[in-house]
């Protein structure tokens, strides 16, 4: 699968790539088109 940035689509980055140590993810937000809040995260 292949990564796309939300900016490309008409999002918004709200928080993006932010890496939990302890807890070995990696999470981030972006709002969508419509205005929605999208939360996404991975594995280190």
């Amino acid at each position: 699968m292949r990564s796309v940035p939300p900016r490309s689509l008409g999002g918004t980055v709200v928080l993006g790539p932010q890496r939990n140590e302890a807890g070995g993810i990696t999470v981030g937000h972006f709002r969508d088109p419509a205005g929605n809040l999208v939360g996404v995260a991975g594995p280190v």
